[in-house]
């Protein structure tokens, strides 16, 4: 009975630089098995995929009797120098799921599905070594084969060609599980077609929604563009009257600098007629406490010639306190 307890990877068969034309990977290969017996390899094409298991034995009779022993469903038949076991489908007998070629120099190579066996081949490597220890009876009669190479049946042995492609039942195998997946995606289109036109209503509501979400933002965008206008024209009048303000406010200036000039130069000709009256003052208070000093004598002939005249009283000279009330005032932005 096939199990999954115990499996173990098949070790790729990669040939080295050195190695190239067609007879230097035939030696290597074999030199390979024979290094390693019983070892489990994967024979690659050369795009790298896996062509094949492939392993060699001294015991392919216990070999033989272990595969048979282990698969539950299985074909014997002969072949050119060796034997063939079919392996079947527990579900499908009809259907051949691997196939285990096993050649009379040691060779057992394995073609079709290879996941089965690579993961089964720690347990029938088990069985085989049972089946070596046990004595020889006639359970283990292999099929009568055809020793003599015929042109149908060539002696050439599984190493000496090139890796080939999967067995027609390999072939059956993977075409069931592409029409399995081509009728569920069958499925799934129907079911896709059938809800075709919900899709498109759900589309055509969306799009509707979309333009309309659409055409206000286009109309918020033209009213922020105005109000922007706007706000660029004010901007653009306020700097106008900015300079404006500021173009009187230095004339303003200006004006102040003058009347601050002008009237320094008022109080400086104040001052100077300030002095020059306090100067006459002195004088005419010297002239008045002496009347008679320097005056000429006056004879009676002229004096009756010349009748004294009345002078008009004199005006006193304003002060300088009261000159400087008499300024008018400059506004206070003007000091």
């Amino acid at each position: 009975m096939a199990s999954t307890t115990a499996c173990t990877e098949a070790v790729p068969l990669v040939y080295p630089q050195e190695v190239k034309n067609d007879s230097a990977r035939k030696a290597y290969k074999l030199k390979l098995l024979k290094d390693r017996p019983e070892t489990l390899f994967a024979d690659l094409y050369k795009s790298g995929e896996v062509s094949n298991l492939i392993f060699l034995t001294d015991q392919p009779l216990a070999w033989h009797a272990a595969i048979s022993a282990h698969y539950p469903s299985v074909k014997k038949e002969g072949i050119c120098n060796g034997w063939k076991i079919k392996i079947k489908e527990v579900e499908d007998p009809d259907t051949v799921m691997t196939t285990v070629n096993m050649y009379k120099n040691g060779t057992v190579m394995v073609q079709g599905n290879l996941t089965p066996f690579e993961l089964d081949f720690l347990l029938i490597k088990e069985r085989a070594q049972q089946e070596k220890s046990a004595p020889t009876d006639n359970n283990h009669t292999l099929p009568e084969t055809d020793t003599t190479p015929t042109s149908g049946c060539p002696a050439a042995d599984p190493e000496e060609k090139e890796p080939t492609g999967p067995e027609p039942a390999q072939d059956f195998t993977d075409l069931k599980v592409k029409f399995t997946e081509l009728e569920r995606e069958l499925v799934q289109l129907r079911e896709l077609i059938s809800q075709q036109p919900a899709q498109d209503t759900r589309v055509q509501q969306d799009s509707s929604a979309i333009s309309t979400e659409l055409t206000k933002l286009r109309q918020d965008r033209d009213s922020n563009r105005r109000e922007l206008s706007t706000v660029r024209t004010e901007v653009r009048e306020l700097q106008q009257d900015r300079e404006s303000h500021m173009a009187r406010l230095t004339a303003l200036t200006e004006e102040v600098r003058e009347l601050r000039e002008e009237r320094r130069s008022y109080r400086r000709e104040l001052t100077a007629l300030s002095e020059e009256l306090q100067e006459r003052e002195r004088v005419k208070e010297q002239l008045d406490s002496h009347p008679d000093h320097n005056q000429n004598p006056v004879t009676p002939i002229e004096s009756s010639q010349n009748p004294p005249t009345q002078q008009p009283p004199s005006t006193p000279a304003p002060s300088l306190a009261h000159m400087l009330t008499q300024l008018p005032d400059l506004p206070p932005s003007h000091r």
